[in-house]
């Protein structure tokens, strides 16, 4: 049986060259992150980021290149995390099925692009309150998105994001008419 980790591996092999190579500019596929740096930009937290599914580290310029001793990036997958660290050697990625709890702490709790779809709501607050996290800055598929990875992953309304997040005061904006961001 393949499993998310598995396809993920594989995709390392191909997916610096269609999503990232050429960078905001000139790749289309990197419109996304661009949209959630700019709101990133205006709307973002300083202190000690985690993220939750690094992949191979578009979060870091996402997230403006936090300076590398207040960044932590987790994933599941060898060949992202590879990816990521011959791209950013002076940053910290760990090796970590993120939907598992693990020991650490965070000001910002950071989960984008899958990563929140995959883990589910409930498992990212469980890290957020964990991890004793002050903030977060989440960006969901929306419930029409489908991305060709996996077979079940939760899909979320904005109005179901407004109602189980409603304690945080959170900014749920639309990223676009593929995600929403969640912010606190």
């Amino acid at each position: 049986m393949v499993t998310l980790k598995d396809k993920y591996d594989e995709a390392s092999e191909w997916y610096e060259q269609k999503y990232v190579e050429g960078g905001w500019e000139t790749n289309p596929y990197m419109k996304d992150e661009y949209d959630a740096h700019q709101f990133w930009m205006s709307n973002g937290e300083v202190g000690r980021i985690i993220s939750l599914g690094i992949g191979s580290g578009q979060d870091i310029e996402i997230l403006g290149n936090p300076h590398p001793k207040t960044f932590v990036g987790y994933d599941m997958s060898e060949g992202m995390l590879n990816n990521a660290h011959k791209k950013f050697p002076e940053y910290t990625f760990k090796l970590h099925d993120c939907k598992d709890y693990f020991e650490d702490h965070c000001d910002i709790l950071v989960s984008m692009f899958g990563t929140p779809n995959y883990i589910g709501l409930s498992k990212l607050l469980g890290h957020y309150r964990k991890l004793k996290a002050k903030h977060v800055f989440f960006v969901f598929y929306n419930e029409n998105y489908d991305d060709g990875f996996g077979e079940y992953y939760h899909k979320y309304t904005r109005e179901e994001l407004e109602k189980v997040l409603s304690t945080f005061n959170p900014i749920i904006e639309p990223l676009n008419e593929n995600y929403y961001i969640v912010k606190w």
